[in-house]
């Protein structure tokens, strides 16, 4: 079963009351029509078949100079330790 209220607050969206079962709705629909895509045979199909012409392209790594701990901090009012400063959302669970 879906619970629509602690996904939206594992996510940090506020969701309306009365919107709440049609989210929920939509939701186990968007997972029941994956759960019928493992059902299609996919032994004979090719890993390496590209749909579009486009081919990856990979730069190479260049080493530079990193951006000072005050350079990356500037814009934020929200910092402690020379670190951002963030909402949690694991709060009160025990892993």
């Amino acid at each position: 079963m879906i619970d629509i209220k602690h996904i939206s607050e594992l996510a940090g969206l506020k969701i309306e009351p009365n919107k709440e079962r049609l989210y929920k709705t939509q939701l186990e629909s968007v997972i029941n029509f994956i759960s019928d895509l493992e059902e299609v045979n996919t032994e004979e199909t090719k890993l390496d078949i590209i749909a579009t012409n486009i081919n990856n392209h990979w730069d190479e790594d260049v080493i530079s100079e990193s951006l000072s701990i005050d350079n990356v901090l500037f814009n934020t009012n929200s910092k402690h330790n020379n670190l951002f400063k963030v909402s949690g959302i694991l709060k009160n669970k025990i892993f």
